[in-house]
């Protein structure tokens, strides 16, 4: 007597890149008599060359093996489909204000382990060389982290916001005002923890040539509408948080 003929048909699975393999099951059509799996001596078994690491991509799930008695088997293969996952982009180092014509290198990591890239959303204020950013111009710019993915990941991205100021880094001490857009005033750069500032400066005879009792960061160079030589000044700023502060600022145009 013939064996009545069995077919398994592998069920398709998908799983994400880096996830556990799926449990294989597939189906088996053909029984005759009101009979099922139960009576095979041997069950055929499902399998894969898909690995947990492998790469997003179509792999064969396959069945092999089982025999019976009263039955012979056919099989037809399925597929397990990995698939892209998403990635994580932090940003772990990069300054909240850069000085004009200054550099910073700029750091960034990914979950996905791929190098993470730079970009500024405004070229006129900050440029970036690989990881390095440059201030360009006073303003404020968003500048964007990412890495556009590959077979395994989808792009990422991140963005972190930064201002670029002209302000010199020794502004109580020289400033130029010029009209050149930097450094045209004399800024106090600790007035916010100073507090209320009284500011008086004077030449070098001890005239006083400005005074301000509630000083605001805005005094460019003049003395009665005209501007003052280039020159060293003396400066007296009683502070309200801070005692007094005295010394020398240089006005350079």
């Amino acid at each position: 007597m013939n064996k009545a003929v069995l077919t398994c048909t592998a069920d398709n699975k998908t799983k994400d890149y880096l996830a556990a393999i799926p449990e294989l099951t597939y189906q088996i059509t053909g029984f005759v008599n009101g009979e099922n799996k139960s009576v095979i001596d041997n069950l055929p078994l499902a399998g894969t060359t898909c690995l947990v690491n492998s790469p997003a991509a179509v792999y064969p799930i396959t069945v092999s093996g089982g025999n019976d008695n009263n039955y012979s088997f056919t099989y037809v293969a399925g597929t397990l489909t990995v698939v892209k996952i998403n990635q994580t982009i932090t940003i772990t180092d990069y300054p909240e204000k850069l000085l004009y014509h200054d550099t910073y290198t700029l750091g960034a990591t990914s979950t996905s382990g791929l190098t993470v890239l730079f970009e500024s959303g405004d070229v006129s204020v900050a440029s970036v060389d690989g990881n390095v950013i440059t201030g360009v111009a006073r303003g404020n710019v968003t500048i964007r982290a990412y890495n556009n993915g590959d077979q395994n990941y989808y792009p990422a991205e991140a963005t972190f916001s930064m201002e670029v100021y002209t302000t010199h880094r020794d502004i109580l001490h020289l400033f130029t005002p010029n009209n050149d857009g930097f450094n045209d005033y004399w800024e106090l750069p600790d007035l916010a923890s100073w507090g209320k500032c009284d500011v008086r400066v004077f030449n070098r005879w001890g005239k006083l040539v400005y005074s301000n009792p509630d000083y605001n960061n805005l005094w460019d160079g003049t003395s009665s509408g005209s501007p003052l030589p280039e020159g060293a000044y003396y400066f007296i700023i009683k502070t309200q948080n801070a005692g007094v502060e005295k010394g020398t600022v240089n006005i350079v145009r």
